[in-house]
């Protein structure tokens, strides 16, 4: 059943337009609005490197597919906020069809949050 949401979810994000990029990486931009702030960043997520990542497995119903490690694309200033999962190895995650995508507020506050100060762990490295 959980699958069947999971994948009614990705269906409907992807009818409401969620697929727009845009072009910065790893940078704070402006949204088309031009009002709030985002982020917009890639992570190369190890499953033994931090619990918040087989955290994030377990919300979105994926601990079967991704058993050692998987790519995140985060863009937090988009019109609708949102996180693509998928393969590890995938040259370009945000375009993969077998790429997983949800809507930002999708997941847990903790687990956006540590989202947003793993963005900053990237930057001082």
């Amino acid at each position: 059943m959980k699958t069947a949401k999971c994948a009614f979810l990705i269906l409907m994000l992807a009818a409401l337009g969620v697929l727009r990029l845009p072009l910065q990486f790893t940078n704070n931009y402006t949204n088309a609005q031009g009002t709030e702030r985002g982020e917009y960043f890639r992570i190369f997520a190890e499953l033994r490197d931090d619990p918040v990542f087989i955290t994030i497995l377990g919300e979105t119903n994926l601990q079967d597919v991704f058993l050692k490690n998987y790519q995140m694309v985060v863009n937090t200033g988009d019109k609708v906020p949102f996180v693509v999962i998928g393969e590890f190895g995938s040259p370009d995650v945000e375009q993969d069809p077998k790429a997983f995508r949800y809507d930002w507020l999708f997941f847990s506050q903790p687990v956006r949050d540590k989202l947003l100060l793993y963005k900053k762990k990237i930057m001082l490295h």
